[in-house]
């Protein structure tokens, strides 16, 4: 199978893209090499397997965003810092979080549309809720898993595993109001 065959398989046509479809392809890379450039500027050495994979999965991302490029780059992203991770939360970790957050709703908001039709505002604005309720569920998250690991509680463990639960439960509640279709 040749790479016509495989572009017109997947859908592949950029060539009759709209700017505001390149704009969001941008952003995609954006927001993965962020992530790429914190999770490799940590003091612990990243997988290069991990590395490799990740950075072609990016680009597989920023080409088809409806495709698997982009869960398999937040894989390899994640596997890395739970991999290699010291067991500490610095701020790095959120500013990662949440770039792979714009990153994964972007693609999901590129996947409503071919490239050919530009991006409505409205679109866009259907999705900024569940971004920054997603993006405050993380916070929240980032600040309690520090707060109990400060607290050194022998039951720090059921509480984290409890909120980890609560949180993201109550922002599924919350996406499933804020989501309007334009």
């Amino acid at each position: 199978m040749g790479i016509a065959q495989i572009r017109s398989r997947a859908g592949i046509s950029l060539r009759s893209a709209s700017r505001s479809q390149y704009l969001l392809r941008a952003g995609i890379m954006a927001a993965g090499a962020l992530a790429l450039a914190l999770t490799v500027a940590q003091p612990w050495p990243m997988p290069w397997l991990a590395g490799v994979v990740a950075l072609v999965a990016l680009i597989m991302t920023a080409i088809a965003p409806d495709q698997l490029g982009g869960p398999i780059f937040s894989g390899a992203v994640v596997a890395s810092w739970l991999l290699r991770g010291s067991g500490e939360l610095p701020v790095a970790l959120l500013a990662v979080a949440a770039s792979l957050l714009v990153l994964q709703l972007a693609c999901a908001l590129a996947g409503t549309a071919p490239p050919s039709v530009p991006l409505s505002t409205a679109a866009v604005g259907a999705w900024l809720p569940p971004a920054a309720i997603m993006l405050a569920g993380s916070t929240v998250s980032w600040l309690l898993l520090r707060l109990l690991g400060s607290l050194q509680i022998p039951s720090a463990l059921p509480l984290t595993v409890l909120g980890l639960l609560i949180i993201p439960l109550g922002a599924w509640l919350l996406l499933r109001h804020a989501i309007r279709r334009p």
